[in-house]
């Protein structure tokens, strides 16, 4: 079965062009500023800076600065890294408050809303889930069904509590383990941006893998051009482009990363109901005001295509039971360029 999903290359997509809300061009563009890119592999992945500034030492200062902030986050939320904040907490025993840093208690918190708010199709505590899945793609066989039912067990977003006021987080569920690899570098992309504008820079972007969080537009334009590569009903690729700006898009589906065991194909993206890696093909892409929720949504759209988040605009492509994709947009879903 050919592979279908619209994806945001986000390095090589994101130019110049559009917004998400309506403004007009600037008719007075400060033409002293100058185009500087930064790249940076973190977080499994690569991140790119591109921004507007009026010298090279002004830039560099601040894509350091946001860099290093992306540096913190991923310290701080990473499930590879067993000296990260976030393995100390799997490690902690159940039913005991474990201090956390603001930064990961922020991630936690908002995590658990958007679980909330989707019904557990988008989860943080499917990090068994994940590791199992991570096995099955080294060894190619499906997760036991014990071990799929440990991993059941371990999970629900119920079962995490967070406590602003003394700081701290309670798995209520033995063995729980945290997974925030589908929110964290939404999270850490607008950090990064928000850093750029405390040095006086607004006119940027940050890429990160499939999350892209777009700041004011570029100099004399009025935003940022995201390509979309998006396959139509009969597989057919279909590029399109959106113009946006003040606002983040993400894209999840399983284009780049599945399994194929007994010649059945298996997104990476955990169905939390049955404990196995999603077999309808989906894809889903998500614009929202900030990349922590466009990031989370977007798995969450893949899980349950069904959702409805009004202040949110979707594109969601989904198999059909003959096989064709149909492509399910949002009533506020914006009318692309030919790509």
């Amino acid at each position: 079965m050919r592979i279908f999903t619209h994806t945001l290359h986000a390095l090589l997509l994101v130019t110049c062009l559009s917004q998400c809300r309506t403004s007009p061009v600037e008719k007075n563009p400060a033409p002293q500023l100058q185009r500087y890119v930064y790249l940076q592999s973190m977080m499994g992945t690569r991140f790119g800076i591109t921004l507007y500034a009026k010298d090279k030492p002004k830039a560099d200062a601040a894509a350091k600065a946001a860099f290093q902030y992306g540096v913190d986050v991923d310290s701080a939320c990473s499930d590879y890294d067993v000296t990260s904040e976030l393995m100390m907490l799997n490690a902690a025993p159940p039913n005991q408050p474990f201090p956390v840093t603001p930064l990961l208690l922020d991630v936690l918190s908002r995590a658990l809303e958007i679980a909330r708010t989707t019904n557990g199709a988008y989860d943080p505590t499917l990090g068994q889930h994940s590791a199992n899945w991570r096995m099955a793609r080294k060894k190619g066989t499906l997760p036991s069904p014990e071990k799929i039912a440990q991993a059941k067990a371990a999970s629900g977003w119920r079962n995490l509590i967070i406590d602003p006021d003394t700081r701290a987080a309670t798995k209520l569920n033995p063995h729980m383990r945290l997974d925030l690899g589908g929110i964290a570098k939404g999270y850490a992309a607008d950090g990064m941006l928000a850093v750029l504008a405390d040095h006086a820079i607004t006119r940027a972007s940050v890429t990160a893998g499939g999350e892209v969080r777009l700041g004011d537009p570029p100099p004399d334009r009025s935003g940022w051009n995201v390509g979309l590569n998006t396959l139509d009903a009969d597989h057919r690729l279909s590029p399109a482009t959106l113009t946006l700006s003040h606002c983040a898009i993400s894209t999840s589906g399983d284009l780049y990363q599945s399994i194929t065991i007994d010649a059945q194909r298996y997104s990476h993206i955990v169905n939390p109901g049955t404990g196995l890696g999603l077999t309808t093909r989906v894809s889903a892409t998500i614009i929202a005001d900030l990349a922590t929720l466009s990031d989370a949504l977007a798995t969450a759209y893949c899980v349950d295509p069904a959702l409805s988040q009004p202040k949110v605009r979707t594109l969601v492509i989904l198999e059909q039971p003959d096989g064709t994709l149909k492509r399910i947009p949002s009533k506020n879903w914006p009318v692309p360029s030919p790509g």
